[in-house]
């Protein structure tokens, strides 16, 4: 049995004749709220690396570099976001830097 993708386009985030999630957040909440959702939520991997049973270290990790990307996404793809929140991004990418991600 192969082992389900749990980092980038999980499954259970991508629901048939919708589009992902994250991009959902964009249409319902605006650019602004996801990008600093995205960053607030890759700090939450950050925080709580290796310490859920199922979710080994180097995974929560790889999450946390994946939402911080999908953050850095929004901020090129929408001139709205561009300035906005600079401090929490700033942390996440020192944060994300110091363990080798960024």
């Amino acid at each position: 049995m192969s082992k389900k993708e749990q980092v980038n386009h999980p499954e259970h985030y991508n629901i048939e004749g919708r589009k992902e999630c994250w991009d959902e957040f964009i249409d319902k909440f605006g650019p602004k709220h996801t990008f600093v959702w995205c960053l607030m939520t890759a700090q939450k991997y950050l925080y709580r690396k290796g310490l859920k049973d199922d979710n080994p270290a180097e995974q929560d990790l790889n999450k946390a570099q994946a939402y911080f990307n999908k953050a850095t996404k929004i901020r090129y793809d929408h001139r709205e976001v561009d300035g906005y929140a600079n401090g929490l991004y700033n942390k996440t990418y020192k944060d994300l830097k110091k363990l080798g991600k960024a």
